[in-house]
């Protein structure tokens, strides 16, 4: 079972008093080579820099391999275990991973990082076996100039008719403002669609309408207003949805032809590399009824499992500095952009989109990551193709149907 999220905010900001690990990596490992098995590949640059940087110090090799974006990282991870090369340190999403590397997850009870948080994930026989990467959080990231230009402001954009408001707004002066569509959005990217966007409906819904569509009840999610909710956004996007990756989602945003982007905080590197503004930033709730009105879909992306078939030493030190030393939390917040999920953190994220998702959780302003739940890969492999038709048919009442159909095949 995970923790649950109730003091996140606390993690990022109440930082003062809280103990540390020592500021210094430890060389006295056995190992002499790690390899880390990355899930992120929008950090695989400083993720590298850092694991040098933490090489040098402790004379253990560490190898980095990123496989994400448009990959199938479950399907890439289990064919680096059938082949033989366990990685020492690999990603699991929740509670669907979990339970498929049940038999491969060392327990990390005890260690010294976990003084430091409550956002461990802890497995049904009370181990834990997840070291949560970040805290994370998604909907519509706005270009706050191109708003005010056509003279919106963001933050009134709390309900659907405010959304859908605004973009017809936005729509009708397209010409003036410079910008070829609304949005920039993505239904080739699976990820995007059949995690992310489907998680709003799971959010909205609840754990315990998720349970009873999981159980085989196929009206459980309230789906009312959700096939008009993701054809506007699929109506003011721009391009073919179905071939735009995500480095061209981001691309047209960041070169200003488009006034929302559709992802989250860890596209702000993306952001910064290609040369974009990002203090002209701010998160607009993904919302299509009142349960997700104001929301922000916030949680723990994902977590660092240790494989226990490996010799374990250097890979838990590596988590260990990470959570613990300076050089580490330089890395997650400075570096990586992210919102650690550590206490001990006395680097606060500097950042736009951070700081709205740290609003909107200190408000409860949030929507629950419940994707998780399903099994590896199953989300974006069952959900991402009937968005991708929906957006290619623009059948609503089939769009509906095709995912109330799925109800019990995970059960």
């Amino acid at each position: 079972m995970k923790k649950l999220l109730s003091a996140l905010f606390a993690l990022v900001i109440i930082l003062a008093g809280c103990g540390s690990n020592s500021d210094s990596a430890d060389g006295n490992m056995s190992d002499d080579k790690i390899t880390i098995f990355n899930l992120k590949v929008e950090i695989d640059e400083q993720l590298k820099a850092y694991a040098k940087t933490w090489s040098e110090e402790t004379g253990i090799e560490v190898e980095v391999k990123s496989v994400g974006g448009g990959a199938d990282y479950g399907a890439a991870l289990q064919a680096e275990f059938q082949s033989g090369n366990e990685p020492d340190i690999f990603v699991a999403a929740g509670a669907g991973d979990f339970a498929q590397w049940s038999d491969v997850v060392y327990d990390m009870s005890g260690e010294a990082w976990t003084e430091n948080t409550e956002l461990e994930f802890i497995d049904e026989a009370g181990a834990t076996v997840g070291f949560p990467t970040a805290i994370e959080g998604y909907g519509l990231i706005a270009n706050t100039e191109i708003l005010e230009k056509a003279g919106v402001d963001e933050s009134s954009i709390k309900t659907y008719a405010d959304l859908e408001n605004a973009f017809k707004t936005i729509s009708d002066k397209k010409a003036e403002l410079g910008i070829e569509n609304v949005l920039s959005f993505t239904t080739k990217e699976t990820w995007v669609t059949g995690n992310h966007l489907f998680n709003i409906l799971l959010g909205a819904s609840g754990e315990e309408a998720v349970d009873a569509f999981i159980g085989g009840d196929g009206e459980a999610l309230d789906t009312e207003n959700f096939a008009e909710f993701t054809k506007l956004l699929m109506d003011n996007s721009m391009g073919d949805l179905s071939t735009i990756d995500y480095d061209t989602e981001v691309s047209n945003f960041a070169t200003g032809k488009t006034a929302f982007l559709f992802q989250g905080n860890w596209a702000i590197g993306n952001l910064e590399a290609a040369g974009y503004n990002t203090e002209n930033l701010a998160f607009v709730p993904l919302t299509y009824n009142e349960a997700t009105a104001e929301k922000l879909a916030i949680g723990v992306p994902s977590y660092y499992a240790v494989n226990k078939n490996t010799d374990v030493t250097a890979s838990l030190q590596f988590l260990n500095d990470m959570a613990g030393t300076t050089a580490g939390h330089e890395y997650m917040v400075n570096e990586a952009n992210m919102i650690p999920a550590f206490t001990n953190v006395e680097i606060e994220p500097a950042d736009p989109l951070a700081k709205d998702i740290m609003k909107a959780n200190a408000d409860g302003n949030t929507i629950p990551w419940l994707f998780v739940e399903f099994p590896d890969g199953y989300t974006m492999n069952t959900y991402g193709p009937i968005f991708d038709n929906y957006y290619k048919t623009g059948d609503g009442e089939a769009f509906i149907k095709n995912i109330q159909d799925t109800a019990g095949n995970v059960a």
